[in-house]
């Protein structure tokens, strides 16, 4: 019973100090929302189909009809812009559940065993987070080839040791802890000293370092899509809707200016979630 009221106690602070927000991270999150709840909805948001060709005239401005107005293709820019945030934010989700998984996994491992294994681990570790990031992740998806599939596997292999490195120090700081001895004495295994104990008492700055990562993997989602290796036409994304627009910059700008904002949105709204949660951190550390 003792155990089992500890581990509640864990769970409930963890929610407790997720859930009371500063001022910045509420600002940071409410960007992210913004943006996210419209693309969740795009089935019934969006007046037409992303892909129908020629719905409209060809490169038309902002309508009644087409809000957003209409590509070199005809097609409706605010279908594409919803759905296009759909892929986005759904790749990039992806990309962070799994590195989180992964590294949550092997720093856990690296952590509660130490000796040899944990030595095994961190050099592995080290190696992967002195690797620039940007020009694996590049090679990886030229090796593989384009497409969503690749950007997931690649960016996720550059990401994932970070979350490792943290939940590592986290298993270091807390396993010799008076509530982790506890249980450990009532019986309970490793693994669920790990889920129950340790992980609420670290979720917050891996929450942290996942809202940074999002920016910088929504910023290489639309870089690697801009530059035609990662999301692949006809499928709307906001990396090849900025790609598409290049040539109508003068002509056309409304065809660039949504996308941009979306794609600025949400890394502005991370990056302000993620100070948000490291600085109430800090005050509560003091």
């Amino acid at each position: 019973m003792r155990s089992i009221r500890i581990q509640s106690l864990s769970v409930v602070h963890c929610a407790t100090r997720l859930l009371n927000l500063s001022l910045t991270s509420a600002i940071g999150l409410s960007l992210l929302l913004i943006v996210a709840l419209p693309t969740l909805l795009a089935p019934w948001l969006a007046p037409y189909d992303p892909n129908a060709l020629t719905v409209g005239p060809r490169l038309a401005g902002p309508s009644l009809d087409h809000p957003f107005g209409t590509d070199g293709l005809g097609r409706d820019q605010l279908a594409r812009v919803l759905y296009g945030g759909r892929v986005a934010l759904g790749v990039a989700s992806l990309v962070l559940a799994i590195s989180v998984a992964v590294g949550t996994l092997v720093g856990s491992i690296a952590g509660y065993l130490g000796g040899r294994t944990d030595e095994i681990i961190s050099f592995l570790l080290n190696i992967v987070l002195t690797l620039p990031g940007l020009s694996l992740t590049l090679a990886l998806v030229a090796f593989i080839g384009p497409g969503a599939g690749s950007l997931i596997l690649a960016l996720t292999a550059t990401a994932w040791a970070g979350y490792a490195r943290l939940f590592r120090g986290a298993v270091l700081a807390t396993r010799q802890q008076l509530f982790v001895e506890a249980a450990r004495s009532y019986g309970a295994t490793n693994g669920r000293i790990i889920l129950r104990h340790i992980v609420p008492n670290v979720a917050r700055p891996i929450l942290a370092l996942a809202s940074l990562n999002l920016s910088s993997v929504m910023l290489a989602l639309a870089g690697l899509s801009y530059l035609g290796i990662g999301v692949q036409p006809p499928t709307a994304d906001w990396g090849t809707m900025l790609s598409d627009a290049r040539p109508y910059l003068r002509s056309a700008p409304h065809l660039a200016i949504p996308p941009a904002l979306c794609i600025i949105a949400v890394a502005l709204g991370a990056t302000l979630l993620a100070d948000g949660l490291l600085a109430d951190d800090r005050r509560e550390i003091q």
